[in-house]
């Protein structure tokens, strides 16, 4: 048989397939023009530059604009689940929820949005609040970015990027506005928005935004309720973006996100005597001021600079009982990037990103009015200064060597500073072997520095038991190891379709791993004994015209190298499905999902979980003429079976026939 690349690739595909691939994105495209596909998306998060998220050296996911649209998202889990390497843990309770890249979670993923940290990170309560329809765009970036980003990208980094009037501004318009209603049954919430854009001259543009959503307790698969599960969110939005001169913008954005809800005091727990219900409010507040200079031909100035300040509010009062905590947490920071093109001989090109980070968090907490030992007053700031070489050679060869330097200090009243050091080092490589063909491979070493509870928690665990502090914890450090390839051709079954394939696979250790050691009396955070880590992902998508099709697959496997136990913390393996079909010249597009997730045996007995596939539906409607400009309905069923099921590292099972619906008129 004669040899076809694209015969190689069908049959990689029929092989790869069986074991599951995990879904990603296709965005809907117009007849007749090229489709888009989400691994052809660009990404800057990555590597602080813009790049193919395919050609990367490296495992990157992007969604995109439309794709958020069409979920009709009330967090930002409902997003993240479609990825592939990526799980939310906490249970279905929004206050409780907290991503997880490649297992592993909390603080040691950084989140950014629109390049402000956002660092919070307490015990059992969420990390990611904000108003899902303020988003363009989704990167997660999988596996450490410490040489760019420092602590905190140990895991991988979550960048999200809002939306800006230019958006929403068709050619010629000046000012318009947004309405949008929606309802889902499994919480019976329902959702009211509006945004407002305009273009003020040829230099301003302004947009504004709120949204209130408000939900019942939820219900969960095969009936039932999960008790102390409703609230009610309202957000506003406001962004101005200014044009000072030629190649120069600066854009002023600020935004609040208000939750009031009823949970325990452990949103990702049950409800029960050792955890109250609250009556739960918090508030997030952020400002961030951007500047970017870009100047086409110009290839020693390429200046992005932003300083931003957050800060999170939260009060919770403990109901039938007089007890009332408060926390505040405020981080603000000042970021500092430059890129350099150089051209060291017609075969060489270097693309220099170089700059300097910092950034400063504090904490402070009171438990009726006294200060709280489960978050007591704390302060840390970190230095960081990076550099990063994009080389390009014989224009099929990049090489991209990276080292950053950060200096933190920590400290709290009453107890020892901390003072660390850590240099960051990475080198990726990928390689167009073929032009269907592409090779990479990373090496690279994160850390991640402990956070204020970790180091600093006192008082009672639970009955009988008590925290001790720790402010002689070490930094977690990684060393990684990844490599793979990608597969990609057009034209492939009729003109105009495109297919691409695309795995990475990982081994890493970390060193000094931070672990709660619960004894009979007490509980200490501890460095203990290495954890080695392996697995990878692989991602596949086919799309025409008017057919797509998406299949994903991620693996994890954990355990104490010490004694070879297995991490409780690692994800089950999963496999996502995601079919898309837009009839020639209609305005409907019709998509499936499917989730097969196995179950989890690699955890101690208590924590084992059971496998479980999910399904869903979608539809959306975009009539034209007939006066109907501007309508959008989007139709969706979630959990089309009412499976009850429960989600690996999570206490509580997950939401059940979700019928979602949001209408939407621009005008």
């Amino acid at each position: 048989m004669k040899f076809s690349p694209k015969l190689l690739l069908l049959s990689t595909t029929m092989a790869v397939a069986p074991m599951g691939m995990h879904a990603f994105g296709q965005q809907a495209t117009p007849e007749n023009n090229p489709p888009v596909i989400e691994l052809d998306a660009v990404t800057v998060s990555a590597t602080r530059t813009e790049s193919s998220a395919f050609k990367l050296p490296g495992s990157v996911s992007v969604i995109g604009r439309e794709r958020i649209e069409e979920e009709q998202p009330s967090d930002l889990g409902d997003l993240l689940e479609s990825l592939p390497g990526v799980s939310m843990s906490g249970g279905p309770r929004t206050a409780g929820e907290v991503p997880t890249i490649r297992g592993l979670g909390g603080d040691r993923i950084l989140i950014r949005v629109d390049g402000a940290r956002r660092n919070f990170a307490s015990g059992h309560d969420g990390r990611v609040f904000i108003e899902p329809d303020l988003l363009k765009q989704i990167e997660v970036v999988r596996g450490p970015a410490s040489s760019i980003y420092g602590s905190g990208a140990l895991a991988g980094v979550l960048e999200m990027t809002t939306k800006d009037a230019g958006d929403f501004l068709e050619p010629g318009k000046n000012f318009g506005s947004k309405f949008r209603g929606g309802y889902q049954s499994a919480a019976k919430e329902k959702l009211i928005g509006g945004t407002m854009f305009g273009r003020i001259g040829d230099k301003t543009e302004i947009l504004g935004d709120i949204s209130y959503r408000d939900h019942s307790n939820i219900r969960i698969g095969g009936g039932g309720k999960i008790p102390e599960s409703s609230g009610s969110i309202a957000s506003g939005f406001v962004k101005l973006g200014f044009t000072p001169a030629d190649f120069q913008t600066v854009k002023l954005s600020a935004q609040r996100y208000d939750d009031d809800s009823q949970v325990p005091n452990n949103p990702q727990g049950a409800l029960g005597s050792s955890n109250a219900a609250n009556a739960r409010h918090m508030v997030q507040d952020e400002l961030n001021l951007a500047y970017q200079y870009d100047e086409p031909g110009n290839d020693f100035l390429n200046l992005k600079a932003n300083i931003y300040g957050n800060q999170l509010d939260l009060e919770e009062d403990q109901i039938n009982s007089t007890n009332t905590e408060t926390t505040e947490f405020d981080t603000w920071g000042l970021d500092v990037q430059n890129v350099t093109l150089l051209e060291t001989s017609p075969s060489i090109l270097n693309r220099l990103v170089y700059g300097f980070e910092f950034y400063s968090d504090s904490q402070d907490g009171t438990e009726n009015g006294a200060g709280s030992d489960d978050r007591p007053a704390a302060d840390a700031q970190t230095y960081g200064v990076f550099l990063q070489d994009e080389i390009t050679l014989l224009e099929n060869v990049t090489v991209i060597p990276g080292l950053r330097y950060d200096s933190y200090h920590r400290e709290s009243s009453g107890l020892a500073d901390t003072d660390e050091t850590a240099l960051s080092p990475k080198i990726a490589v990928g390689w167009q072997a073929l032009p269907w063909l592409s090779l990479h491979g990373a090496y690279s070493h994160a850390f991640r520095a402990p956070s204020f509870i970790e180091l600093y928690v006192s008082g009672q665990h639970f009955f009988g038991n008590n925290f001790v502090s720790n402010p002689d914890l070490k930094p977690e450090k990684a060393r990684t190891w990844e490599g793979g390839f990608g597969l990609q051709f057009d034209d492939v079954v009729q003109a105009n379709d495109s297919l691409r394939f695309k795995t990475t696979v990982f081994t890493e250790t970390v060193k000094d791993f931070i672990k709660l050691e619960v004894t009979a009396t007490t509980s200490t955070f501890q460095n203990v004994d290495d954890v080695d880590r392996r697995g990878g992902e692989a991602e596949l998508a086919y799309a025409t015209p008017t057919v797509s099709a998406a299949l994903g697959y991620s693996v994890v496997r954990a355990a104490d190298a010490s004694n070879g136990d297995s991490i409780d913390s690692t994800p089950a393996d999963t496999v996502n499905l995601r079919l898309g079909y837009k009839p020639p010249s209609s305005e409907f597009r019709f998509r499936w999902e499917s989730s097969f997730v196995r179950a989890q045996q690699n955890a101690d007995s208590d924590e084992l979980t059971g496998g479980y596939a999910v399904h869903g539906l979608g539809l959306t409607w975009e009539p034209k003429g007939r006066d109907l400009d501007g309508l959008r309905v989007d139709l969706a069923v979630e959990n089309l079976f009412d499976k009850h099921y429960e989600r690996h590292n999570a206490s509580l099972p997950e939401a059940g026939l979700n019928t979602k619906l949001t209408i939407s008129q621009r005008f």
